[in-house]
């Protein structure tokens, strides 16, 4: 075995060894140090981040919390989770919201898409519906 990869396993080893016994919510070799927003640290010795769909928004999370229905953190570390904006919908915290289809509708946290009621229409990604234009007879 040659000797850098001998030396690498001893630093390595000599690392786990001078780990913290910290308390949850915090990390640390040499010194403890609050769990960073993104992140949680479960039992004082490891930093995980958090997964897509799931948050920590504060300083010294023991765990994360999972995005409320409507709302999206589609990437891991995030500290807060987005508001599905209207024309738009998310039925799923771990990806980006979806555009509604035309004839649909949504309103800010939609999980799901409306459909407009007979006779009315919309674009695609709306958040309302138009009436049908209504014609009129002068006599």
């Amino acid at each position: 075995m040659p000797s850098w990869l001998l030396l690498f396993i001893s630093c390595a080893a000599l690392d786990v060894l001078s780990l913290q016994d910290c308390k949850p919510g915090e990390y640390g070799i040499r010194e403890c140090h609050p769990c960073p927003e993104g992140y949680y640290c479960p039992n004082g010795r490891l930093t995980l981040y958090c997964p897509p769909g799931f948050y920590s928004s504060s300083e010294g999370a023991v765990k994360c919390t999972k995005c409320d229905p409507g709302t999206y953190a589609p990437r891991r570390t995030s500290a807060y989770c987005h508001s599905c904006l209207a024309g738009y919908y998310c039925d799923d915290p771990t990806s980006t919201p979806k555009r509604c289809p035309a004839n649909t509708y949504s309103n800010d946290g939609a999980i799901s898409c409306q459909k407009c009621q007979d006779g009315w229409t919309s674009q695609e990604g709306s958040s309302s519906c138009t009436p049908p234009s209504s014609t009129s007879c002068i006599g």
